[in-house]
């Protein structure tokens, strides 16, 4: 069955699929490859949202 989750401006999607997704991250002067477990896949979202509250829970640190 779908999963739901939630954005950040409170707007629910139904994910169809979960998977692996390795994305690149600025790093200083580098990039970084990151690879993402268990990411859920909506095919209406047209862009890559990524949680901070996981990243952090897997001990990254992020800087905005």
């Amino acid at each position: 069955p779908p999963k739901t989750f939630v954005a950040a401006n409170k707007q629910s999607f139904n994910a169809t699929a979960i998977g692996d997704l390795i994305i690149e991250v600025p790093n200083g002067c580098d990039v970084t490859k990151l690879r993402l477990t268990e990411v859920l896949y909506s095919p209406v979202v047209g862009y890559t949202l990524v949680s901070v509250g996981r990243l952090d829970q897997l001990g990254y640190s992020v800087t905005f």
